[in-house]
């Protein structure tokens, strides 16, 4: 069975007397593990489809199968518990909490998690040596670079060990060896943890690295995994 189930996902906004379909039927089938890239320009609707996958906006119709629950059948208290415990969110900007240490950022969302169990300081440690901050830990994010911040962003959004890494474009404010970088900690956590991992971006090379690749445009989705491929050949003839 597959890990995720996205169904015939529709989503309208109301605009005073008119409306705005920002996601329109959308189907898709996630295998624990999956790479996912979705790509499409701004307005196009992918954000949108990712906060509804990450139980954080509600569809207008259709639905979301996580490990063959509906998500949007849990009620409040149990998307709560869903958040906190099977997904991960990395946005653009790194939305650290300025006040708090680097390895106190980690462990904020634990507070919310339904699985509280002990090591949470070490497990902090361990995801900051992972992201290369280790010697870190006790700085505050205005002494960190962008890139630093980035890290440990990406380090917090693993912390409740989730099912699902969401990312809405990560890396757009950051440099080209910056960008090369937090790709390859995407990979490594993909990879080496199994967490399944989705990325949203307008940029079609960083698109074109995850392993299943889809398009949105007008509020549609589609599969264009096999289109890359065909493109990658003709470059190599």
């Amino acid at each position: 069975m597959p890990q995720v189930v996205i169904e015939h996902l529709s989503k309208v906004f109301k605009i005073g007397d008119s409306q705005f379909t920002a996601v329109h039927d959308a189907n898709m089938t996630m295998e624990k593990g999956d790479f996912i890239s979705i790509m499409g320009h701004s307005g196009s609707g992918k954000t949108t489809l990712l906060s509804i996958l990450g139980g954080v906006l509600n569809p207008s119709t259709g639905h979301i199968y996580v490990d063959g629950q509906d998500v949007y059948s849990m009620g409040d208290s149990g998307l709560a518990d869903y958040r906190a415990s099977k997904i991960g969110f990395v946005f653009q900007f790194s939305s650290l909490v300025p006040v708090l240490t680097a390895k106190e950022n980690l462990l904020l969302p634990t507070i919310f998690s339904p699985n509280r169990n002990g090591g949470r300081e070490k497990r902090a440690l361990e995801y900051l040596e992972l992201v290369g901050l280790a010697d870190r830990a006790n700085s505050r994010p205005f002494q960190l670079s962008g890139g630093q911040r980035r890290r440990v962003a990406i380090a917090r959004a693993i912390m409740n060990r989730p099912e699902l890494l969401l990312a809405d474009e990560p890396t757009g404010d950051l440099d080209e060896e910056t960008e090369a970088e937090v790709m390859e900690f995407f990979d490594r956590i993909n990879r080496d943890m199994g967490i399944t991992f989705v990325l949203v971006t307008h940029d079609r090379i960083l698109a074109e690295k995850a392993k299943r690749r889809f398009r949105m445009h007008a509020g549609k989705l589609s599969d264009v995994s096999q289109d890359t491929g065909r493109v990658a050949a003709a470059r190599t003839v």
